[in-house]
């Protein structure tokens, strides 16, 4: 921008300098006759606009598909406890059964899915123990974990 300007006002100078010339030497009138041109002054302006968006987004947590099965019931609880998800697990499980759970720390390589013995009854298995899971539900309203209880191996 500065250059320009400085540009601009140096052009300008030429030309009210030879204005100033003429053939007939009377120091306004050029050649022809003309009158002297007038030196114009130029300037530039530049603006700078910032635009600013701002977006939310807001993430809601959906409830897991109808678990059909004790067994998924139970694998749906034990995989959020792994995972350390309390909100997922809840998705699955009455808050005594989530709560219960979480009160022990879920260790790697420690447990291992036992089965389910009953529509009512699935467990996890470690080496000094298991954890019994008590599910309720139906295929058709969807099961969840109502209790969970950890008991000596035995």
């Amino acid at each position: 921008m500065r250059g320009r300007l400085v540009v601009t006002y140096g052009v300008a100078a030429v030309i009210g300098l030879l204005a100033g010339c003429s053939s007939s030497g009377k120091g306004g009138a050029g050649a022809l006759g003309t009158p002297d041109p007038t030196p114009a002054a130029t300037a530039t302006a530049t603006a700078t606009v910032t635009a600013t968006a701002t977006a939310t987004v807001t993430a809601t947590a959906s409830a897991p598909a109808k678990l059909t099965t004790p067994e998924a019931a139970a694998k749906h609880l034990y995989n959020a406890w792994m995972a350390g998800d309390k909100t997922t697990a809840g998705q699955g499980a009455a808050s005594s059964a989530v709560t219960a759970l979480f009160a022990k720390t879920w260790k790697t390589g420690t447990y291992f899915f036992g089965g389910c013995s009953t529509a009512t009854q699935c467990q996890y298995n470690y080496a000094t123990g298991a954890i019994m899971m008590t599910i309720s539900g139906s295929a058709s309203a969807g099961y969840v974990v109502t209790n969970v209880e950890f008991g000596s191996a035995g």
